[in-house]
């Protein structure tokens, strides 16, 4: 009867996070892509640009 009034508590969870799982599969869908040297070169940069940010909002863009 809750269910019913108020929703099924997992498909608001499932909801909120969709729009990362669809970010997450077009970063997959270019990271398969890349060579293993290619890789490694695109971790590095991630590394670069953290240590670049100031902020924790600027690493969540990273």
């Amino acid at each position: 009867m809750f269910k019913k009034l108020l929703g099924d508590p997992n498909a608001r969870k499932l909801k909120k996070f969709q729009p990362w799982v669809t970010d997450i599969n077009i970063l997959e869908e270019d990271i398969q892509k890349l060579s293993d040297e290619e890789l490694r070169a695109k971790t590095g940069e991630f590394r670069q640009a953290l240590e670049k940010a100031k902020t924790k909002d600027e690493e969540k863009e990273i």
